[in-house]
């Protein structure tokens, strides 16, 4: 266990192989590292630790949470440590917050307006900085990597962005939504090509009507035509293959589809129809499988949904910028939970917009516009 070893190397004890090279003969502190070693075992809640006066933070959820090695209590609201990426487990409980990183402006780092992002299968977090016209890229615990694009025509320049996906090669595209069309890099934002789209969005437009885009395990590429009312399908180098959608309150209309994303599995494609307050569910022709959501501030109701996501299990997560909160459904649109208020602490909001699953702990990224900052949430294992 890492917390053993670290509290162990932080109080003297020495290795296996130290052991014998030196003799080890501390056995006050052998039996101090057996007491500790049990109780982290038995243990199914967080352990606090205090030496010398400091606090030192365990944050061992043995058993009950290994996912969070970190110390998630620090009065500050705001945690460290590293995030790492344990195997994927589903319940059905609320998410607890883990970091926070990101402030208002221009240098690595910093954000005007990120709006979405998205996760690669080695833990990179890709962030959409629309207001800065960029793409910044960050490991798993907001450690910036790198950074491309500016505000221009030409290709690695933007427009205002609107939408941000990943294939699974790791290949990233760009709703270059005020450019009328969709770029594509490789992972070091190297550019690969572009393609025209029926879609503009000028510098002016809002939350309420960005056009999204997502990939599925194909490596299609479906982007949501808010203007348009429809849904238009790609390969993964731009050739049209078909569009669906029209005006209108019934099934398989839309008014302003804004965010999209696919189950990885099955290839289904969940658009937010943002003026109907609802989810639709298609699969990957287009074909109408089912819809959820209403107007309101209760379970399954929306009041500005902006960003949506699937994790590998099929369930789905919606951030509702009014209600300042991220809701979590299954496939098929039942509820599960939900988290978040308006304000600037820790686990709220001031107008959310994007969300990326990591596709392999779960953990979720939010974009927390308004505070301009990138918020992590982990999730409590049963």
């Amino acid at each position: 266990m890492k917390l053993l070893s670290d509290f162990g190397r932080q109080n003297g004890y020495r290795s296996n192989a130290q052991k014998d090279s030196k003799h080890f003969t501390q056995s006050s502190h052998c039996k101090k590292l057996i007491t500790l070693s049990i109780i982290i075992l038995v243990s199914t809640t967080t352990l606090t630790i205090f030496k010398n006066s400091s606090l030192v933070y365990a944050a061992a959820v043995a058993m009950s949470n290994p996912q969070l090695n970190s110390n998630e209590n620090l009065p500050s609201g705001k945690a460290s440590g590293s995030l790492k990426n344990p195997s994927f487990a589903d319940t059905s409980h609320s998410y607890q917050f883990f970091k926070s990183y990101g402030s208002l402006g221009v240098g690595s780092g910093q954000f005007n307006r990120p709006i979405g992002m998205a996760v690669d299968s080695s833990g990179y977090v890709y962030v959409l900085d629309g207001g800065n016209n960029r793409i910044q890229k960050f490991d798993s615990d907001g450690a910036f990597v790198k950074q491309w694009g500016s505000q221009g025509l030409s290709d690695g320049q933007f427009k205002n962005p609107t939408g941000i996906a990943l294939d699974k090669a790791g290949n990233v595209y760009v709703l270059d939504s005020g450019n009328s069309r969709i770029q594509k890099f490789d992972s070091d934002g190297n550019s690969i090509t572009s393609w025209s789209i029926n879609e503009t969005s000028n510098s002016n437009t809002g939350i309420n009507n960005m056009p999204g885009i997502t990939v599925d395990s194909s490596g299609n590429v479906y982007q949501s035509g808010a203007t348009l009312n429809k849904i238009f399908k790609y390969t993964t180098d731009g050739s049209f293959i078909k569009s669906w959608g029209s005006n209108g309150q019934e099934a398989s209309q839309f008014s302003t589809p804004t965010g999209i994303a696919t189950y990885p599995s099955i290839n289904y494609v969940y658009v937010i129809d943002h003026n109907n307050y609802r989810i639709q569910k298609f699969d990957s022709d287009g074909a109408f499988v089912k819809q959820w959501g209403s107007q309101g501030l209760s379970d399954g109701q929306f009041k500005n949904p902006t960003g949506i996501a699937v994790d590998q299990l099929g369930n789905v997560y919606v951030v509702d910028a009014g209600n300042s909160n991220i809701q979590k459904f299954d496939s098929d649109g039942k509820f599960i939970t939900k988290w978040g208020s308006k304000g600037t602490e820790s686990s709220q909001f001031n107008v959310p917009t994007g969300i990326a699953v990591d596709p392999k702990s779960g953990n979720l990224y939010i974009a927390d516009t308004g505070n301009n900052q990138i918020k992590i949430f982990i999730q409590p294992l049963s």
